[in-house]
């Protein structure tokens, strides 16, 4: 979202306050417990591009699959559920932990699609963990909270989980919302997508696993066996799908067969959709990969930002396979179905590849489709044919040296545009101001000792996460690339979760003004029913534009402009009235 886009809604939310507030006796700062409870969370998209290069199908020995029928021998209490908010495996001595007999969450009991029970063995047990967010009844003082479970009476607390909410309650559909003295009521809540405070603004975001899966990742007894590396991502992507919620998944392949064009690009297999209500159909068309092919990453990464820009298909048309049901613009086939539905939605592209790119050559005519990025940044080499003589260092040259160098790969070059610039000008009302897209990139068992090649492909991805304002993982089993994506998907529903909105000081001595002061309330999503924050003082000036029209922005104490207007969160060099440096 823009600044002024954001200061229409700001503005106006104050217009609105001022106009119907009455006079009250308050602190002179008061702290806000209160949720937003007409506010609906957007949920982000997140698209999944799988490498499905010949090389997927090389064999690796990993740890056998985890069966839920077996009792595995650790150090983790298997009648109790562990959960953090990280995404992170708890540890043997955590107390974050919830009794396996106070859940009350069905999602994770029963596998659900469309709202239809598809296996009645949930995620919880099939894979060994759950994500979603959780509220836990407190039998003391008879309301719902964040989870806290410092002693044994607060471990036995009945949990409830958001995506139950007017699905199921306590034993079934009959009284499926939660409520403080109800637990559970029939009656249909306000707002039914904010049914109660301790979930508004999508709060409290926790991972469960059970302890008994915990067991199984530490069981020396746990045997090996050997599957290909595209079957072990494919099962870890389905338990991803299956066990989370609150977000909509999409994912995209490599070309992969030979064609005219050689393997140029790849293809959406499937459209980043609400998980709860396309998960069927999402594994079904996740089964139908197979490897076979090279590895065009740069090419593929600019079909996936032309997707999620809702833009003229290019290497999509031609894959094999091509673009799937439901990706394209329905009337217009000619470009992409954008998943953005919202203004200042979320969007991330998390990358998985077992290599280095292979006959991945993004021409100038593509890179300078792309507004304002900078043609000759990366990949100013002529085209060298499908089959160059010097092999793999036409396609990654002077990896080593990306941030300074213009004939290295484009990929992070890519990743960095799409982060700091809009990446959806369709003109429609959802693309209003600036959509930027954050990247994961995640190395799938590169050698442990790499040659020069791997050590150049591990730097393009690790280059690509940074400036694309993502993270980089390794991983080389099922259980490693489940932790990885599970840490990802924590980190995108945290950065998720929305702020206070602004308040405005009001003149003392006359009630019908207000001053230019303004206050934020800024939370670190975490554990517990307390947030560590602050709150600080910013405020509304103003700035001419080209045109000569005055326009407001939150400004800090040297009256410099204090949000970034692209990624609309605060610089890092602003400085509150409160605090001299920079903060």
């Amino acid at each position: 979202m823009d600044m002024q886009s954001r200061f229409k809604s700001v503005a106006g939310g104050i217009a609105l306050a001022l106009y119907a507030a009455t006079p009250a006796i308050a602190e002179d700062i008061e702290i806000y417990t209160t949720a937003n409870l007409g506010a609906n969370v957007i949920q982000p998209n997140v698209v999944f591009i799988m490498d499905t290069s010949g090389s997927m199908g090389n064999f690796l020995n990993v740890p056998v699959a985890y069966d839920y029928t077996r009792t595995y021998v650790g150090c983790y209490d298997p009648s109790y559920l562990y959960y953090t908010a990280s995404g992170a495996l708890p540890t043997c001595g955590s107390k974050d932990i919830i009794l396996k007999s106070s859940n009350r969450c069905d999602a994770s009991k029963n596998l659900y699609d469309k709202g239809v029970i598809i296996d009645p063995i949930g995620p919880l047990e099939k894979h060994g963990f759950y994500a979603d967010q959780l509220a836990q009844y407190n039998g003391m003082k008879n309301i719902w909270q964040a989870t806290v479970t410092k002693n044994p009476t607060e471990r036995a607390y009945l949990i409830e989980c958001y995506t139950d909410s007017g699905v199921h309650g306590d034993t079934g559909p009959g009284a499926p919302y939660i409520q403080d003295a109800g637990p559970w009521t029939s009656t249909t809540p306000p707002n039914p997508a904010t049914p109660h405070a301790v979930w508004a603004n999508g709060a409290n975001n926790l991972q469960l696993y059970d302890g008994n899966y915990l067991n199984y990742r530490i069981d020396p007894a746990v045997g090996t066996t050997s599957e290909r590396r595209i079957d072990i991502a494919k099962d870890a992507v389905e338990a991803i799908v299956t066990a989370n919620n609150n977000i909509n998944i999409g994912l995209m392949r490599f070309d992969g067969q030979a064609t005219a064009q050689e393997y140029e690009g790849g293809a959406v297999m499937y459209p980043a959709l609400d998980v709860k209500a396309s998960r069927n159909d999402f594994n079904s068309r996740l089964a139908t990969m197979t490897h076979g092919g090279f590895t065009p990453l740069a090419e593929t990464y600019y079909e996936a930002l032309l997707y999620i820009g809702g833009k003229r298909v290019d290497y999509g048309k031609a894959a094999n396979p091509a673009n799937q049901t439901g990706t394209l613009e329905n009337g217009n086939p000619n470009f992409y179905e954008t998943p953005i539905t919202a203004e200042c939605q979320k969007n991330y592209i998390v990358y998985l590849t077992d290599g280095a790119p292979t006959r991945d050559y993004l021409n100038a005519t593509r890179k300078g489709s792309l507004t304002n990025f900078d043609v000759n940044s990366c990949n100013t080499l002529p085209y060298p044919g499908v089959n160059p003589p010097t092999g793999f260092i036409e396609f990654n040259l002077d990896a080593s040296n990306s941030a300074g160098s213009s004939i290295d790969h484009c990929l992070d070059e890519l990743a960095g545009w799409a982060h700091n610039n809009d990446v959806a000008e369709r003109g429609f009302a959802a693309h209003d101001g600036v959509q930027t897209v954050t990247t994961y990139t995640v190395g799938f068992d590169f050698s442990t000792s790499p040659n020069a090649v791997d050590l150049a492909a591990l730097q393009l991805l690790k280059d690509t996460a940074a400036a694309g304002g993502g993270k980089f993982f390794e991983a080389r089993s099922k259980d490693s690339l489940l932790g990885v994506f599970n840490q990802i998907l924590a980190e995108i529903l945290a950065v998720n979760s929305t702020f206070s909105s602004p308040a405005v000081s009001v003149n003392s001595y006359n009630r019908a003004t207000n001053l230019d002061d303004l206050y934020f309330s800024l939370f670190k999503p975490a554990n517990g029913p307390h947030w560590d924050g602050n709150l600080k003082k910013f405020k509304l000036g103003h700035y001419i534009d080209g045109g000569g029209k005055k326009v407001p922005e939150i400004q800090d104490a040297g009256g410099i402009a204090a949000v970034d207007a692209v990624t609309g969160f605060f610089k890092d060099t602003a400085t509150s009235f409160w605090t001299m440096p920079a903060d």
